[in-house]
């Protein structure tokens, strides 16, 4: 027997079938079983939604011998006729081979003979807005007023075309496009009946490409198997659809969680080497973008390795790096290349930030260092917002004004990014543990590979190293397992950071720091000693504290405090003009 293609062989042929649809299924069961059929009905809806399949349903619903009811027998002559496609009182027509008004008439004139076999004769016009104007004309007549035997059954793509004649004569039902959800769900079921071995993550790519469409999804999932010999694999579905490799979006992510306008222009660079479509690839960027803002939004409900790399990012980072993808991507179709066009577009995000915040040591150091504005800058600063402020009604207009005469009198540099209680690098984390930058241990000996268990979290602060690798020895423990040899401890929720190239990246840099080669192994479970930047964290905090009470002894700070409402942020030595 030939292969039949998967949408022909799992079409459902009973409502209790059909996935979604609901709302329209309801009602036409209860039409059904309470004998309340209107004689013309339309069915609109994307491609592959289940237009025709529904309108086959009802067929059968009307036709079946055991009576007219939403559930038919499905094992009568006539079931089985129409699911064959050889009823007779069943006629399909193609709108768009048939749109002549001849064709049209013809057909009309043997509307008034009854039917064959079944009880009604159900005419099935496909892709109705095709048909001319003439040809709806001819059709409008019969169809307000058809023989109490005849049914007609519309389906259509694009209602918007057919004339508003036509649609008041009709019940209307839109039938939605499905969820990606719901399409992976109804694969799963079906491959598992196939006994084709699958992986999840194959089966919501193919839901995410067909784009709301069952019958996309089929046919593609039908290349897949043809693809995969038989097993639908993850990447192989991604090579299929053309899809870029997630490893690409994460290494864009990374270089712009570092800011690393040479890492950015790398990641593109090995990018183009698979001539992607840079449309998409800036599509996918601008999904896992959104995927960051709800997992800061949802906390840790999120996907733990989407929230973790979350948390790296601020909020107002990730918005306008969301509008300018969004913008970027827009720009693609007038760039001279559109490779130039993405390079730019994300060098973009590198180069603009906000502006909020103030920082209090720069404003104190440009106040001591200007010989005009008097001995003491406390006072200095005091009588030049004061006059910016008597200048004003409001509370409200207040805010503008006295950080305009901070950048303007003082030249005071304005940051954009919120700052968090833990410094973001090495040399800055050595400070922290009162230890001074100590030579290479391969040239010194301070360190050897056999003291690595216990001096992890010093040997992680003198590694030059800094992205993705760095975020992982931060967050893990280590345990030598042999002479040349180590397991790094790393909760699960840092996997998605932990790529090939990050743990390369640790390996190599470790290796220079002992002068012999070094093989790491990685396992994701629970660390069961602090981390060095759980250690670090502690330590933050408290200098933090000290840090804080001495800002609030200063006169400076007081003025603005007091003064003009300033607010020092928690977790830092910042204030922020209201």
């Amino acid at each position: 027997m030939s292969y039949q293609v998967l949408a022909r062989k799992w079409r459902p042929k009973r409502f209790s079938e059909m996935v979604g649809q609901q709302h329209v299924l309801r009602a036409l069961e209860n039409a059904l079983n309470q004998d309340r059929l209107h004689h013309a009905y339309l069915f609109t809806g994307t491609r592959g939604v289940g237009k025709t399949t529904v309108a086959r349903i009802f067929a059968k619903c009307l036709n079946c011998v055991s009576g007219v009811s939403a559930e038919p027998c499905g094992q009568c002559n006539i079931c089985l006729a129409i699911d064959q496609g050889n009823f007779l009182d069943l006629i399909e027509i193609d709108a768009a081979s048939n749109t002549k008004v001849d064709q049209m008439r013809d057909l009309l004139d043997n509307v008034q003979y009854t039917p064959t076999t079944g009880k009604y004769k159900v005419y099935l016009i496909d892709e109705v807005h095709m048909l001319s104007g003439h040809s709806f004309n001819a059709l409008l007549k019969t169809l307000e007023e058809p023989p109490p035997h005849v049914k007609f059954l519309l389906a259509t793509t694009d209602p918007q075309k057919l004339p508003v004649t036509v649609l008041s004569r009709c019940l209307q039902f839109n039938l939605k496009a499905m969820s990606a959800v719901q399409i992976s769900e109804h694969l799963k079921s079906l491959l598992e009946k196939e006994m084709i071995s699958f992986e999840p993550g194959a089966l919501a790519l193919i839901a995410k490409a067909a784009e709301g469409s069952m019958r996309d999804a089929l046919s593609l999932t039908d290349q897949a198997i043809a693809h995969g010999n038989e097993k639908l694999l993850t990447e192989e579905v991604r090579a299929m659809l053309g899809l870029i490799d997630e490893a690409y979006v994460q290494a864009l992510l990374n270089a712009l969680l570092s800011k690393d306008a040479q890492a950015m222009l790398a990641a593109i660079e090995q990018i183009a080497r698979d001539a992607p479509d840079y449309k998409a690839v800036l599509a996918e960027l601008i999904a896992m973008l959104h995927r960051l803002v709800l997992a800061q939004v949802r906390g840790e409900d999120e996907d733990p390795s989407v929230y973790v790399l979350a948390t790296q990012f601020t909020a107002e980072e990730l918005q306008l790096y969301y509008q300018i993808a969004l913008k970027g991507r827009a720009d693609l179709s007038i760039a001279p290349d559109p490779r130039q066009g993405m390079e730019m577009c994300l060098l973009r995000m590198l180069l603009f930030r906000p502006q909020s915040l103030v920082d209090l040591k720069s404003l104190a150091k440009s106040l001591s260092a200007n010989p005009n504005k008097g001995a003491n800058p406390a006072d200095a600063l005091k009588a030049q917002l004061e006059k910016k402020k008597s200048e004003l009604n409001t509370e409200k207009q207040n805010s503008v004004p006295v950080k305009e005469a901070i950048v303007s009198q003082y030249n005071v540099e304005i940051e954009t990014t919120p700052p968090v209680a833990v410094t973001s690098d090495n040399q800055s984390r050595k400070t922290i543990l009162n230890s001074e930058v100590e030579p290479t241990p391969a040239q010194s000996g301070i360190y050897s590979y056999q003291s690595i268990n216990d001096k992890w979290t010093k040997i992680v602060l003198n590694l030059n190293i800094d992205g993705p690798a760095l975020m992982i020895a931060r967050n893990a423990n280590f345990k030598k397992t042999g002479d040349t040899t180590g397991t790094l401890i790393v909760d699960k929720k840092y996997q998605m950071l932990t790529t090939q190239q990050a743990k390369r990246d640790l390996a190599r840099v470790l290796s220079q720091f002992f002068g012999k080669e070094i093989e790491l192994i990685v396992e994701f479970e629970k660390p069961t000693n602090p981390t060095p930047e759980e250690l670090c964290q502690a330590l933050d905090k408290q200098k933090q504290q000290v840090a804080r009470e001495k800002i609030l002894n200063e006169n400076t700070a007081n003025v603005l405090i007091n003064e003009f409402g300033a607010e020092l942020l928690e977790g830092s030595q910042k204030l922020l003009l209201q």
